[in-house]
Formats: C-alpha cells, sequence, structure tokens
C-alpha cells in the first residue's frame, strides 16, 4: 500500500480552500445517518466501513485525496481506517441506505451495471467525480482513482470522537 499522510493531506486541503484554490473540487453531498462505506465504484463492493456523526457530508478532491467530510465538523485526531482494493478505476463513498439497496439487489440477483452509468453520467465528464443515484433514488459518491489497486483510507474524529472525515489517498 502507498505511504498517505493524511494529516499532511488535511492540511493541505484546509489551505488550498482558505486560498480558493482551483486545486480543491468539491462535488456534491450525501446525506448520511449512521454508517459511511467506502469500496469499489464498479460493483460497489465495500472494504471500509465506518459509524460516522449523522448529517450532510460535503465531498472534495484535492491532489493526492478523495475527502467526504462532515459539514461543520472539523477532524482533530486521525485514525488509519484499512484500505480500499479496486478491480477498476472506480471507488465509491457509500451512505448505508444504498449499501441496503445494493445488497438488496444482489440478493435478489438483479443485475445493476453501476459503471456504465457512472461513466455515462452527465456530471462525471472530466472531473473525476459525480455523485450518482441507485435505482431506487439512493445517492452514492464515486471518484476515479489512477489504477486498479489498492488505497489506504483514513478517518477523522472529531473532539466527541465520532468519525467526521473519511479519506482515500490516491
Amino acid at each position: 500500500m502507498p505511504s498517505f499522510d493524511v494529516e499532511a493531506a488535511y492540511a493541505d486541503l484546509v489551505q488550498a480552500r482558505r486560498a480558493a484554490s482551483s486545486d480543491v473540487r468539491p462535488f456534491g453531498e450525501l446525506k448520511v445517518e449512521t454508517t459511511l462505506h467506502v469500496g469499489d465504484g464498479g460493483t460497489f463492493f465495500c472494504h471500509v466501513m465506518e459509524r460516522v456523526a449523522p448529517g450532510r457530508w460535503e465531498l472534495l478532491r484535492a491532489p493526492g485525496a478523495v475527502f467526504a467530510l462532515r459539514v461543520s465538523s472539523t477532524p482533530a485526531l486521525w485514525l488509519d481506517a484499512g484500505a480500499i482494493m479496486l478491480d477498476t478505476t472506480f471507488g465509491a463513498f457509500i451512505p448505508e441506505s444504498a449499501a441496503e439497496e445494493i445488497q438488496g439487489l444482489d440478493d435478489a440477483e438483479v443485475t445493476v451495471d453501476f459503471a456504465m452509468d457512472v461513466v455515462g453520467h452527465e456530471s462525471f465528464g472530466q472531473r473525476g467525480e459525480a455523485v450518482v443515484k441507485t435505482p431506487n433514488g439512493s445517492s452514492v459518491a464515486v471518484f476515479r482513482v489512477p489504477t486498479a489497486g489498492s488505497y489506504p483510507v483514513a478517518k477523522g474524529l472529531d473532539a466527541s470522537g465520532r468519525v467526521c472525515a473519511i479519506v482515500v489517498g490516491c
């Protein structure tokens, strides 16, 4: 797994946002109630699952990382959360409601090619990330990584010890 300094990546993100740098691109928001999964954006197979602070989560692309940050929260402590192993060049942040729907489709043996929907999604384009909908309307954030492979995932805890940030180093 490549080396990833999440504290440095977050400090760079904060500084770039203050400077209104074009290096940081917000690409949407997710409503997250209890759990956020991180996994493969082609199959939506989850590799990392974290119980998180509920609320609106902002999605940002920065050089070397993709962030999911709870709006109005600040991470006080960073911890390793694992890694995602991708067979494609797509990763995803998947709220629990979307994960349950996707699992239900899988259990019913309904084939949905989310990757094709993402590639053709009008907001995905050249940017490399998008918030897309499942067939029943749950939101999923999909982002492109440089190559298939393993990517580190870190979590940020707020002062109360709740997960308020999840970051994929890429």
